[in-house]
C-alpha cells in the first residue's frame, strides 16, 4: 500500500489564497494600530482643549458665602476626590493627561459658567475664590495643587 502520487503534490497557490492571508494580516496589524492612534488622538484632543484655558488668576473670596448667596444654598459638586461648591452657573469637569504620548497620569479641570463664589477643597486644602458675576473660571487641581483663573469657554462648541 503505498502513497498515491496526487496527495503529495503541493496544493496551488491561488491569488485568492493570497489575498486572504494578506488580509488577515493587515486586520492583525491594523486594529490594533488604529486603538492606539484612536487613543492618542482623544488624549492629545483633550490637551489641547482643556490644557489651553488661561487667563487672570482669580481673586480669593473676601466676602462670606451669606453676604454674596443670602439664603441660596451653594451647589456642591466632586469631580476627581476633589469637592467644589459654586452658588451659580454650571460645571464641566475632565481629566487632562499630563504626558506627552499616551499616559494614565491626569490632573484634572473643571470650568464653572458663572459661579459668583467658587469653593474648592482638595489633599485637605480649601480655597475660596470669587471671580465676580457673570465671569466664566476654571479650576485646575494638578499634584494637589489648586489653582483658579477667569476664563473659559464662551460656547460649548470652542472645545
Amino acid at each position: 500500500m503505498g502513497i498515491s502520487a496526487e496527495i503529495l503534490v503541493r496544493p496551488r497557490s491561488t491569488s485568492t489564497g493570497r489575498i486572504s492571508v494578506l488580509i488577515v494580516c493587515v486586520l492583525v496589524l491594523g486594529v490594533p494600530a488604529w486603538g492606539v492612534y484612536a487613543l492618542y488622538a482623544h488624549q492629545e484632543a483633550l490637551r489641547r482643549h482643556w490644557g489651553g484655558i488661561s487667563g487672570p488668576a482669580c481673586p480669593l473670596a473676601t466676602r462670606d458665602w451669606e453676604e454674596l448667596a443670602g439664603t441660596r444654598t451653594p451647589h456642591r459638586i466632586t469631580y476627581a476626590k476633589t469637592a467644589f461648591r459654586y452658588v451659580f452657573g454650571a460645571a464641566d469637569c475632565a481629566s487632562v493627561p499630563d504626558g506627552r504620548f499616551i499616559t494614565m497620569d491626569a490632573y484634572y479641570v473643571c470650568q464653572f459658567t458663572r459661579p459668583l463664589m467658587l469653593e474648592a477643597a482638595a489633599g485637605g486644602r480649601t480655597v475660596r475664590y470669587e471671580p465676580g458675576w457673570g465671569r466664566r473660571a476654571t479650576v485646575k487641581v494638578r499634584n494637589g495643587q489648586l489653582s483658579c483663573v477667569i476664563g473659559g469657554w464662551s460656547n460649548p462648541d470652542d472645545r
